[in-house]
């Protein structure tokens, strides 16, 4: 008994030291919206921006506003840079920017690719570093100069979907199953990790730590990659 009250007595003392942020949960009656959100990005008005399976959300704080895209369809990835809103879609990338009322206007960025997307492409993430903004699905990466309002695609080497994309630090990767991890140098693909060497693992998040990079797989594992082995 006695012991237990100490436990009580201590989860008491650890709660009253702690100051915990406060935690708002929103329900989809809430912001009027789908019941999916993929992706969540916060712009420099310090509004939050969410990737909703019915369009874009605006959160300013008190009120919610959903812009659908033009095509209607599921937005996945979603990106602030600067005063624009990037986002992707089923067969639809752009960016958002306020107008006069402060209310967001779409322009779609797909006449800006240097050829037609595949049919049932879609955006799943959006990454930038500078002036470029990276946008990956699952058939390509496709690389997008703001100053020069040009698109450009890099050359995957095999023929396989990309099932994820990552920013480390000024460098981006991106991960083919069974083919390996890649970075983005002067425009191409190199491999920086082989397929024998991920050995099946399916890594959702890599970081750097001193000068050795981090990943992080499916199933929780944390491995850090030194001369070519984990």
């Amino acid at each position: 008994m006695r012991f237990y009250l100490l436990l009580l007595f201590l989860f008491s003392w650890l709660a009253n030291a702690q100051e915990l942020p406060p935690v708002l949960n929103f329900s989809p009656n809430d912001y009027n919206a789908g019941n999916q959100n993929w992706m969540v990005s916060q712009g420099e008005d310090e509004n939050v921006y969410v990737a909703n399976s019915l369009g874009l959300l605006e959160f300013n704080g008190t009120r919610w506003q959903l812009y659908p895209v033009p095509n209607q369809t599921i937005v996945r990835a979603v990106k602030a840079v600067g005063n624009k809103i990037f986002t992707g879609a089923y067969m639809e990338v752009g960016f958002w920017e306020k107008n006069q009322c402060g209310l967001l206007e779409y322009t779609s960025l797909l006449s800006k690719f240097p050829s037609k997307i595949q049919d049932g492409e879609q955006f799943w993430r959006i990454e930038s570093v500078g002036n470029t903004i990276i946008f990956q699905s699952f058939e390509g990466i496709y690389l997008y100069e703001i100053d020069k309002e040009e698109i450009v695609s890099i050359g995957i080497p095999v023929e396989r979907p990309i099932s994820n994309l990552f920013r480390v630090g000024e460098a981006i990767y991106f991960l083919i199953p069974d083919s390996g991890i890649y970075s983005i140098k002067n425009g191409a693909a190199v491999l920086e990790v082989s397929a024998e060497i991920l050995a099946g693992r399916e890594i959702i998040k890599m970081f750097r730590q001193e000068n050795s990079l981090q990943l992080v797989t499916r199933t929780g594992e944390l491995y850090n990659l030194q001369e070519e082995r984990l």
